[in-house]
């Protein structure tokens, strides 16, 4: 398993502010582990998922 976490802004909702997409996906099956939308990419997004994907993988 190797994780790979990225971010995207781009308005991705019509009316809506540009907002970063950040999704985290093992990067040899491409299962994806978590992603949301947040105003700003940051630390705080980053442990965010990192927290939802260990919640995740916890029941595998």
């Amino acid at each position: 398993m190797m994780l790979h976490q990225d971010g995207s802004r781009h308005i991705w909702l019509a009316g809506q502010p540009a907002l970063d997409l950040i999704v985290t996906m093992d990067d040899a099956t491409n299962t994806i582990y978590s992603g949301f939308l947040t105003e700003e990419e940051g630390t705080a997004s980053t442990f965010g998922l990192w927290r939802r994907c260990l919640a995740a993988m916890a029941w595998r």
